[in-house]
């Protein structure tokens, strides 16, 4: 791929050749007449816009997904050079509809932002920006607005930090420790991270007094520097201003100042501006009144683009933003204004339903523009009109000028055995012929079998040439042919899978932005007061934030843990790997200090940790030997099925489906777990598996807990493979006995190619004929009879399982190369954030909220915190919605009763479901999205979170509502609890919260394929997964479960390198200042998170490596040379002398002044003399006469004594003693190891 202009021959679209150069003088005058260009080959034509026009175009589709579908083509024909990715962008429709009180994500904010800085700054290189009616039509800011909030920094600049951060905030921005989303800053000293909403990544200023002296673009995750920026280009956090609070307020009637919500509605109807509604529920009235409190403020707030009709004196739409020189382009004049008609509709019956539940007042405006006023806009630029409609909704089948060259592909009539002919024939006619393809090896494979020869390219960086086959990757709606009117033959010919292969992807829309910075990692690390923690030695206790203590006249910063009875430990820093977030059953008990329960507790979790080790490691040695059969590689109608899939597969999902493959064509068998969310596309990935098994000629089972998921999974199964030669049957328990009966014969006779059931397919009379491969869901709700027959099973078949609960990085590092796991942690990109709101509760609330989820045909959850006084509650939801159909669940009814209710909710059967927290966590219900949480205020925030993660999960919008009694007996942690869950409706990594809600109350023990142990929740998640890791380590390595190793043979010859969790830690006690200091980092929340990495760095090149983090993230302490503040150079110290003394078997490092005794566990006393000679033979090795009589060690009988007079080399001395006993230690070691075995 070349980095030059590209510029294909234009000569091979003729009228589109004819039609540009008027564009590209800016003459353009177009008839209005629509082009007649087919749908498949827009994004050409707009491709070839972009190459040939260096201005803003604009191109508008009739909806999101087309827009962005364009977009997407327009990228895989140009390719990554002359830096398309950043001037051919997609702009966003707002998340929420008009009059809907709904905040707009960061991804939503981000790809509007963009696209509008683009069209606004892209001088003479020109931009190219798609987007949907709807987004046009999108009241936005003024474009000299935003141009005057856009900030150019660039490397040398003078710009004061502290009217810098102040100019961010005016502009949007919120202020926050870490940068990890978009529309967020943070100041660390003399660096200010900031993530601009106009750009893909976030960057960091690194100043020098005030001039700016490095700019760098950084990966939120790692929040690592990826490359050096001369300039940087910042906008504002939002289109709506907080700065124009004042002008907005006197608009709609309010002076500055008045906030009370019974002041706001409470007024004669002839002085009552757009805000002011008696008729608005409570909620509302209220939430009113906060955000008015802030706009008197100018202070921004989430969801403030909802005042976007009354904030600027003149509102802009998108059209604004091209300039007279610029191009609009509408894909389909008629298709558009259909849309447009249809978005008026909507609008129409939102407002009417959202005046009827008081959730808008009367009369606040639409933040659209009507139609009339966009046709009047429109016809002022006088659009190209791509399709065969215009901007009145008449459509031509007259073919014009550009497209009387180009028709619609369609090779469906010949024989996909006779295609490549096709392909020969067309190249022999001088045609250039370019496929675009997702299969190019098996295109190529298909053109070789056919002697063929086929170039590949990346993109149409060069001419096509006539009589050459080429082949680009990626992904096209269709194919389509260029013609010359004086010539039959075609002149270029574009191929895509639907023309290859007779299949077409299904588009769907996949935003083009970073991955945020929430990691699983960060989760365990974040700890808040007050959260529950676990201290390997003294078990679970309240963590009190960090301490800072003066010790021997040494400045000191501590982990404060609190205990039963109010009881406290200070942890050093240099041990605060020893403490961990508590994540298991909410509101554990505390544990006290003196008391043995602890150590009891966590040496019988050890041992039931070590058994599921020995059941891990006896699997794997099975499958190592073991010889299974492999499948061949993928056929065409494997093909077929996946490109059927209507929806873009996340790239977690695409990798696992690749490793479920490579299993099946291997001789091993396979025992694979797929971990990932409810809706995440586990099920897909399990489903390609089973086809690619069927299409080999043997039997699958899919073995599911419920009869609910059976009979949704089979549904799944055959609707995707209803054009597939495939038979699938159901087995459970709503099945017949003769249908049973029938369904096992055929399953034992072969006929039947995949069979979904519960654990009646365990029962010992079903048989199958060939079985390869059993999918297994949610393994671990089976019972313990159920999981002995798996058990009998895993060796024999392929077996893939699939968990909803996530696996810790601690606990896959333990399982690496025992069991394979894929991860899918990507959601679909459809889904939107919950819209969550907390009240009071209210029945005219209620009775509202579920009445517009039934009116869109939708279910809904009604949610309680215990079962009495559940029916009483289901009567009252009867009374506010007569004619629903209602029903109950608990956790005390009968399993078939309970089973039968959540089958009738999935089957659309029920409105709305009455239930307790028994709601299944493995089922999806995309149809229900509306839940009322009632005394939420009872339940705990992992609950609350993993409740609202039960709705939301299709294209449409999730409603929660957290209701409480009354406001006054709210409590104040209840109230922080309830709030923080609203806040966090668009937070970064709530999903992966809900996830870990999940595990919190499920149990981790279960989602290793091995017994339940039940104990996860007894010593918490990371620590168990670190004995876990452990034991299995220890046992590849030395064949035994101790930690401590076993002597004699070895699995593979090797010492064991596997950390005891468990081992009793070494004391330092030493006089050095050895912490992060505050200045350094001022928030102790992230220093909290810091100090178990410092802790746990295992090599000098991680100390190195977490050193230069520290340069990047937080600046050097010196101009010169890149360096970290003393007291971290002296805890980096602290973390090589532990690890060295834990080789070395140290119980501790203390200062006793004038020295520092070294005290070792056991056995000194017998080795102290041959210590005594070691150190003299290696520390005393250079030394003179005259030096070994003032060396700076000696021997006693506690230990080695280092003196402390030598200031200057007193810690290389105590460093390398401590070493050279590590090394005394392990040879000792070996000595025994190799007497015993000469025994």
């Amino acid at each position: 791929m070349t980095e030059t202009q590209p510029n294909p021959r234009s000569e091979f679209w003729p009228g589109l050749d004819a039609l540009l150069p008027d564009c590209k003088s800016g003459s353009w005058r177009a008839s209005g007449a629509p082009q007649g260009v087919p749908e498949t080959a827009r994004s050409l034509a707009l491709a070839l816009c972009a190459q040939r026009l260096p201005r803003p175009l604009l191109a508008v589709a009739a909806d999101d997904d087309r827009a962005h579908q364009l977009c997407q083509e327009i990228l895989t024909l140009l390719g990554s050079g002359n830096d398309w990715p950043n001037r051919i962008l997609y702009l966003p429709k707002p998340d929420a509809r008009p009059y809907e009180r709904i905040p707009w994500t960061g991804q939503t904010r981000q790809g509007r932002l963009t696209a509008l800085s683009a069209l606004l700054g892209r001088g003479d290189r020109g931009c190219l920006v798609t987007c949907s009616v709807e987004a046009l039509m999108q009241v936005t800011l003024p474009p000299g607005d935003l141009s005057n909030s856009l900030h150019t920094y660039r490397v040398g600049d003078s710009h004061p930090i502290t009217a810098t951060a102040r100019r961010w905030v005016d502009a949007g921005y919120t202020k926050v420790n870490m940068v990890d989303g978009a529309g967020t800053f943070a100041q660390r000293g003399s660096i200010l991270d900031i993530w601009p909403a106009n750009l893909l990544a976030p960057v960091r200023l690194d100043f020098f007094g005030d001039e700016i002296e490095t700019i760098k673009a950084f990966d939120p995750q790692s929040q690592r520097s990826t490359e050096q920026l001369d300039t940087v280009v910042v906008g504002p956090a939002s289109e709506a201003l907080a700065r124009y609070g004042h002008e907005l307020l006197a608009r709609v009637g309010l002076p500055e100042g008045t906030v009370n919500a019974v002041a706001l509605m409470d007024v004669p109807p002839s002085q009552r501006g757009p805000l002011q509604d008696p008729s608005l529920s409570l909620f509302v009235q209220e939430e009113i009144a906060s955000e008015v409190r802030k706009l008197a403020e100018l202070e921004t707030f989430d969801g403030i683009e909802w005042y976007l009709p009354y904030l600027y004196a003149e509102p802009a739409c998108l059209l604004d933003y091209l300039d007279p020189g610029g191009l609009l382009i509408l894909d389909d004049g008629a298709a558009c204004e259909q849309a447009v008609a249809a978005l008026e509709r909507e609008q129409a019956e939102l407002r009417s339903e959202l005046l009827q539940s008081g959730d808008v007042p009367a009369g606040f405006d639409s933040s659209r523009f009507s139609y009339d006023d966009m046709l009047e806009r429109l016809e002022v630029h006088r659009p190209l009109l791509l399709g065969y409609g215009d901007l009145q909704g008449v459509r031509d089948s007259a073919v014009q000028g550009v497209g009387r060259c180009c028709r619609s592909l369609d090779l469906q009539q010949d024989p996909q055995a006779a295609r490549p002919q096709t392909i020969r024939a067309l190249a022999e006619e001088d045609a250039a012929v370019l496929i675009v393809s997702q299969m190019g090896g098996k295109v190529q494979d298909m053109l070789e079998a056919a002697d063929l020869m086929a170039e590949p390219v990346a993109c149409l960086d060069r001419e096509p040439v006539p009589g050459r086959v080429r082949i680009m990757e990626g992904s096209l709606q269709g194919g389509f042919s260029l013609h010359h009117p004086d010539r039959a033959a075609p002149a270029l010919v574009v191929m895509t899978d639907t023309e290859l292969f007779d299949v077409q992807k299904v588009y769907r829309r996949r935003h083009q932005v970073r991955h945020q910075g929430y990691t699983p990692e960060r989760f365990f690390a974040e700890v808040d007061s007050g959260d529950p923690v676990v201290h390997v030695d003294f078990g679970i206790g309240s963590y009190a934030g960090l301490s800072s203590r003066t010790v021997r006249g040494v400045h000191q910063e501590y982990i404060q843990v609190e205990y039963q009875a109010g009881d406290k430990v200070l942890v050093p820093v240099h041990q605060a790997d020893r403490v961990s977030r508590y994540v298991g059953p909410e509101d554990p008990v505390l544990s006290r200090l003196g008391s043995s329960r602890w150590s009891t507790a966590r040496d019988k979790v050890r041992k039931e940790v070590q058994e599921i080790a020995e059941e891990l490691i006896a699997v794997y040695a099975h499958r190592e030997t073991a010889t299974g059969r492999a499948t061949g590689p993928d056929e065409s109608m494997q093909v077929a099925l996946e490109m059927a899939f209507p929806f873009d597969e996340t790239p977690d999902q695409l990798q696992a489906v690749v490793d479920v493959k490579a299993d099946l064509e291997s001789e091993r068998h396979m025992d694979r777990l797929i971990v990932g969310d409810v809706g995440f596309g586990k099920t897909e990935v399990a489903l390609r598996g089973a086809f690619k098994t069927v299409m080999d000629s043997r039997q699958v089972a899919v073995l599911v807990p419920t009869t609910v998921l059976a009979h949704q999974h089979h549904a799944t199964f055959t609707d995707r493979m209803s054009d597939m030669p495939v038979r699938i049957e159901v087995l459970s328990r709503l099945r017949s006995p003769a249908e049973r009966r029938r369904v096992k014969g055929e399953m034992a006779a072969g006929t039947v190619d995949i069979v979904v059931g519960t654990h009646a397919l365990l029962a010992k009379d079903v048989k199958f004929r060939d079985l390869g491969l059993l999918v297994i869901d949610e393994e671990q709700r089976f019972g313990v009879r159920q999981k002995e027959k798996i058990k009998q099973l895993k060796p024999t078949v392929n077996v893939l399982t699939m968990s909803a609960t996530p696996i810790p990085r601690t606990m896959n590092m333990g399982l690496s190369g025992i069991r394979d796991i894929s991860y899918i942690t990507s959601p679909p990109e459809e889904r939107l954030p919950v819209h969550t709101i907390m009240a009071p509760y209210d029945s005219t609330l209620v009775r509202r909220a579920l009445e517009r989820e039934l009116k869109r045909d939708g279910q809904a959850f009604v949610v309680t915190d215990r079962i009495r006084g559940l029916t009483e509650l289901a009567d009252e939801i009867a009374r506010l919605l007569p004619g629903a159909i209602i029903d109950m669940a608990h956790g005390s009814m009968k399993g078939d009763e309970l089973e039968d209710a959540m089958l009738h909710f999935s089957r659309g059967e029920t409105d709305v479901l009455v239930c307790t927290t028994i709601i299944e966590n493995g089922l999806d219900i995309p149809n229900a999205n509306t839940m009322i949480v009632n005394h939420a205020d009872r339940f705990g925030m992992a609950q609350l979170y993993q409740l609202r993660g039960r709705v939301g999960r299709s294209h449409r919008r999730g409603h929660c509502y957290l209701l409480f009694a009354e406001r006054e007996d709210l409590n104040f942690n209840a109230a922080t609890r309830l709030r923080h869950i609203v806040e966090s409706s668009n937070e970064l990594g709530a999903g992966f919260r809900i996830a870990m809600s999940d595990l919190q109350l499920r149990g981790a023990g279960e989602i290793l394929g091995a017994r339940q142990s039940g104990s996860m929740g007894t010593i918490g998640l990371d620590l168990y997964s670190r004995l876990l890791a452990n034991a299995v380590e220890n046992l590849r390595i030395t064949g035994s479960t101790d930690p401590d190793g076993a002597p004699g043979a070895s699995l593979n010859g090797t010492e064991p390198s596997a950390k005891d969790p468990l081992a009793d830690p070494v004391t330092l006690l030493l006089p050095l200042a050895a912490h992060i200091p505050d200045w350094y980092i001022e928030d102790g929340a992230t220093r909290y998170q810091l100090y178990p990495r410092v802790a746990g760095l295992a090599s000098i090149e991680a100390e190195n490596e977490f050193r230069r983090e520290l340069i990047d993230r937080f600046g050097s302490v010196s101009q010169r040379v890149d360096a970290v503040p003393e007291e971290i150079e002296n805890l980096l110290y602290q973390i090589r002398l532990k690890r060295a003394a834990e080789e070395a078997d140290i119980e501790s490092i203390s200062t006793r002044d004038p020295e520092i005794l070294i005290k070792p566990r056991t056995g000194f006393e017998d080795a102290r003399h041959r210590i005594q000679s070691m150190l003299n033979r290696v520390i005393n090795a250079d030394l003179t006469v005259a030096e070994l009589t003032y060396r700076p060690w000696r021997v006693g009988r506690e230990g080695i004594y280092v003196s402390l007079n030598n200031r200057d080399g007193w810690q290389e001395t105590l460093l390398e003693i401590v070493v050279q006993l590590g090394v005394f230690r392990a040879e000792a070691r070996a000595l025994v190891q190799r007497l015993v075995a000469a025994a």
